[in-house]
């Protein structure tokens, strides 16, 4: 029993103990002190790498944001090789770095921070090392926390069109204004600063103080983004230059001219004479006239005969043997020519040349078939006159002949001849005056893309039948030859501008409900319409101002607008004869005023580098003032060489490589609008042609007027919805106050309080281009 008892407590103690954990404690905590200190440790330590990288990053960001806002959207002035102490980026993005991680942080140590940049983007990186605490019980002492980090520009890729007032008011001087510059010059001084602030480029004319700014624009814009430029200048027309393909414009085109009135008349030349005929056989007189000749001349001047002679009267011998004594050799014996008084014996004649002589010549009349010629031929001849004398000679004394030549010829004439000269007959027209009128002329000539309608290349002057010359020519019924007036033609040049298609009237003089919406047969404020080169009324036609002649008539022709008339000009189809011989009648004058800008119209393009600075300014600098002010022209072109959706959407839709383009219109003007009647404007002369008013009524400048702003007041709304995402229109509005015009103007403004700029002189004209270059590079910086 007890022996069981001892071995039974003996087990259960054994047992008890093996079951019985509340010793170990002790044991277990010693053992797992260690790792819990490393773990512990480890997380107070990882929480302050997190805290530090968290802050490092943050800082790293922040400064790479920093330093590429300063950037603006151009480049670093410095290259990146670590001499950075005077560069404002640079020292920007550590400035910004500092700001949100101070040296020292958490105990850190061994900061360092650097920015670059590479074609517009600021890369960072930062690094510093954070000392352990309890992970040293591991064996580590620190950890070395880097971050990189990298902001970009998100630089919309941007077009911006200018649409610049150049009309004769801008050549003045804004009274008070203190630089001095006509208006035109402190626009060109506007356009050269805004290039400057948005391009970064510097352009050399103008200084920092010119753009009322601190220093030149720093850096390039960066090679990612595409930025380019259009020029639109305007008064009543715009120059479009060779911007259109051959096959946008008319063939034929009708102008406010003057035609020839001609009379057709018939001419005549003749051809080689035929040999002559019918002459009559016998020569008169048969024998020299016994006037004078029969008559011994005087008795000076004979010469002895020493052989017999043939006479007219028969063979004479030199010596007469039968003489006897002188009584018988000078009485009648011998000297017995008739009607001589015994002086003379006989008589010889020699002939000289035949001359054929035209008596008559017929006058061609229209049909002769031939001219009729009649004539004579005369024959000079010489008389020789004979006597004998009675004279001793060698030795021997007898009756001798002796000769004398007459001083006088006498001539003997056939007559009878005929000969004739065929007829050669031309019909001409004689100018007898001229028809001012409305005239169609071919005017294909002027493209000179040999039937390539794509072609862009043009002509400078077409040759058109408008003047007149005098040429010499023999006339019907007239035997002598006579000066004609004929038709020749004028050089006339084309300068770049237009007239433009077909559009709509205003018939009742209010055109403020004739464009909300534009109708649709208004093919001229379509911007987007491609011509159609079978339709005639699609495509535009050559603005051609020498084409274009005054007229003079009892027709009253008020053309300045002014409701009382100061030409007096016929219209639309009636007609003036002139009988004038000049070429440019005597008191007639064109009395047109044909403002084509002297500097055309240019797409879109970049200006990139110093060239393209170059090029721009260069541009910029050719502008020049005249003309009057058509609002609705300048915008029209203005639109259509910068839509995405028209003429130019190949160009014009996204860039090379298919991104997306903002686009921007800046459009700029000094006054009201100005119309005249006898301005030619892209729709002709508005007087005589009345294509945008009645036909019936000579438009009175506060009609053309009306009509004009209300085309413009339909294309400001055109253009801020054209393409997918429209286009911003800012406004500026220099050197005048007219209320309605500065209303219509804050209208045609994207928004009346952000895109719409007055400025009274050229100082703010130049802030108000600033201003708006730096809210189109207002742009979102990512990191």
């Amino acid at each position: 029993m007890s022996a069981k008892t001892d071995a039974g407590k003996r087990t259960g103690f054994l047992a008890r103990l093996r079951n019985d954990q509340s010793g170990n404690t002790i044991a277990i905590f010693a053992a797992a002190l260690f790792p819990m200190a490393g773990l512990v440790g480890g997380a107070v330590d990882m929480a302050r790498l997190y805290s530090v990288k968290n802050r490092l990053q943050a800082g790293c960001d922040a400064g790479s944001l920093a330093a590429r806002k300063v950037m603006g959207n151009g480049r670093w002035d410095i290259n990146n090789d670590g001499n950075r102490v005077n560069d404002l980026t640079y020292l920007s993005g550590l400035q910004m770095f500092d700001f949100n991680f101070e040296n020292g942080y958490l105990g850190s140590e061994n900061r360092t921070r650097n920015f670059v940049e590479s074609n517009g983007t600021v890369n960072g990186t930062a690094q510093a090392d954070v000392p352990m605490t309890l992970m040293r019980i591991l064996g580590e002492d620190e950890r070395t926390v880097s971050v990189t980090c990298t902001s970009q520009m998100k630089i919309p890729h941007t077009d911006v069109m200018f649409v610049l007032d150049v009309t004769g008011s801008m050549s003045s001087t804004i009274p008070g204004d203190s630089t001095g510059l006509t208006k035109i010059n402190g626009l060109k001084r506007a356009t050269k600063c805004f290039y400057e602030a948005l391009a970064r480029q510097n352009v050399d004319d103008v200084t920092p103080a010119d753009c009322y700014k601190s220093a030149n624009p720093i850096g390039d814009l960066s090679t990612l983004t595409q930025l380019r430029f259009g020029f639109v200048p305007f008064d009543e027309q715009v120059n479009i230059g060779s911007v259109l393909q051959n096959g946008y414009y008319k063939d034929t085109q009708t102008f406010q001219s003057r035609q020839a009135d001609l009379e057709n008349v018939w001419t005549w030349t003749v051809g080689g004479a035929s040999g002559i005929t019918g002459w009559l056989n016998d020569w008169t007189p048969a024998s020299p006239p016994t006037n004078p000749y029969n008559t011994r001349q005087s008795t000076s001047g004979w010469s002895d005969v020493t052989s017999d002679v043939v006479t007219l009267q028969g063979t004479k011998p030199f010596r007469q043997t039968g003489a006897t004594s002188s009584s018988s050799c000078t009485g009648s014996t011998y000297n017995n020519l008739p009607s001589s008084s015994n002086q003379l014996t006989a008589l010889t004649e020699t002939g000289g040349s035949t001359t054929t002589n035209t008596l008559t010549t017929s006058t061609p009349v229209y049909p002769d078939s031939q001219q009729v010629l009649t004539h004579n031929q005369t024959r000079p001849f010489t008389v020789t006159q004979y006597r004998y004398v009675w004279e001793s000679r060698s030795g021997t004394t007898s009756c001798f002949l002796e000769r004398r030549t007459h001083t006088t010829n006498y001539t003997k004439t056939q007559t009878g001849g005929t000969s004739t000269k065929p007829i050669t007959w031309l019909q001409r027209q004689r100018v007898i005056g001229w028809i001012y009128k409305p005239v169609a002329f071919n005017v294909s000539s002027l493209q000179a893309g040999g039937g390539d309608d794509t072609s862009t290349s043009y002509n400078s002057s077409i040759n058109l039948p408008l003047n007149e010359t005098t040429t010499t020519v023999n006339l019907s019924g007239q035997a002598t030859s006579s000066s004609l007036r004929i038709v020749s033609n004028a050089s006339v040049s084309w300068s770049g501008c237009i007239e433009e298609r077909q559009t709509v009237r205003d018939d009742d003089g209010d055109p403020t409900d004739d464009f909300n919406p534009i109708p649709d047969d208004a093919f001229d404020l379509d911007i987007d319409m491609i011509p159609d080169t079978s339709d005639e009324a699609t495509r535009w036609g050559f603005q051609l101002a020498n084409a274009v002649w005054g007229r003079h008539n009892n027709v009253g022709f008020d053309s300045d607008g002014n409701g009382s008339a100061d030409y007096f000009e016929p219209v639309l189809a009636d007609v003036w004869r002139a009988t004038t011989s000049s070429s440019n009648p005597s008191g007639m004058s064109r009395n047109t005023s044909p403002g084509c800008p002297s500097v055309a119209a240019r797409k879109m393009a970049t200006y990139r580098d110093a060239s393209g600075a170059t090029s721009y300014k260069n541009y910029v600098n050719s502008l020049s003032p005249g003309g009057n002010t058509y609002h609705d022209i300048g915008l029209l072109w203005g639109a259509r060489l910068l839509s995405p959706t028209g003429l130019f959407a190949s160009e014009n839709a996204t860039t090379p490589d298919g991104q997306e383009i903002q686009r921007h219109m800046i459009f700029m003007t000094d006054g009201e609008t100005a119309t005249s009647g006898n301005n030619y404007t892209p729709y002709g002369i508005e007087g005589w042609d009345r294509r945008r008013t009645a036909t019936g009524t000579n438009p009175t400048r506060n009609i053309l007027n009306a009509d004009t702003d209300a085309r413009t007041i339909a294309l400001c709304s055109a253009i801020k919805n054209l393409g997918n995402n429209g286009v911003t229109v800012w406004v500026v509005y220099y050197g005048t106050t007219d209320f309605a015009t500065t209303e219509r103007m804050k209208n045609c403004a994207t928004t009346r309080n952000n895109h719409f700029f007055e400025a009274s002189n050229t100082q703010l004209l130049i802030e108000s281009f600033n201003k708006i270059a730096e809210s189109i590079s207002e742009l979102k910086l990512t990191g």
